[in-house]
């Protein structure tokens, strides 16, 4: 019973992921000493998992691999074996269970931009001055917070402020943000921010953003009308 429960839910995960083309990928090679990274985007051969990667981009042939797909519902892990099928295409067997993590109360959509950010504060203590500063990618964006990597852990409960350092974005200038969560990946942290007082400025320019992002993905996707 366990089992046949267990193979449900896989599938219905894999029914999401057939319905979330263009969603980022961040996929591992775990065979060598020191795990590769590769990213890309999420496409579909038929009913193939397909991961489309820049051209020119070094890779294993074949082997193992971890990924982690950045559905608008959340994240997506899942592992087994995969093979570089065209210079510009990865496809991806799923062995084993597929991990829903970070599940959310509002949609969130890929957003890969480079981000700084600043301490502000931690525990009551002000950190503002105190020359802490980093750099990272975004994952993804919604209207209530972001995700981005870093090389370093940052904490829950942290204050900082983030500025993305992209056309349009880097407009709003700093953003205040508490980070809410954090992961270990095989090669960086991922750490999950909520915003803390946006401008309606900027709250309309994310919904916006959002609704644009899910309705392009929703029309790219020739499964789109598949059953929840």
């Amino acid at each position: 019973m366990q089992r046949a429960a267990s193979s449900e839910i896989d599938r219905l995960h894999m029914s999401v992921l057939r319905r979330s083309h263009g969603s980022r990928v961040a996929l591992w090679f775990t065979d060598s000493e020191v795990a590769q990274q590769v990213c890309g985007v999420l496409t579909l051969d038929g009913t193939a998992l397909c991961v489309t990667i820049a051209p020119g981009t070094i890779c294993p042939h074949h082997g193992c691999f971890k990924a982690e797909i950045y559905t608008p519902t959340g994240v997506r892990a899942l592992s087994g074996f995969a093979i570089l099928s065209s210079p510009g295409e990865i496809k991806l067997f799923p062995l084993g269970s597929i991990v829903h993590r970070e599940r959310r109360r509002s949609i969130r959509v890929p957003l890969d931009v480079p981000v700084s950010y600043r301490l502000l504060s931690f525990g009551g203590h002000d950190l503002r001055g105190q020359g802490g500063t980093g750099s990272g990618t975004s994952v993804d964006i919604g209207v209530s917070g972001m995700g981005f990597t870093t090389a370093i852990r940052l904490p829950q409960g942290l204050a900082i402020g983030i500025t993305a350092k992209a056309t349009e974005w880097s407009d709003f200038g700093e953003i205040e943000c508490t980070v809410n969560r954090f992961e270990r990946t095989l090669t960086c942290w991922k750490t999950g921010v909520g915003f803390n007082t946006p401008s309606e400025r900027f709250k309309r320019y994310v919904t916006a953003f959002v609704l644009d992002r899910s309705r392009a993905m929703r029309g790219r996707n020739p499964a789109s009308s598949d059953a929840t």
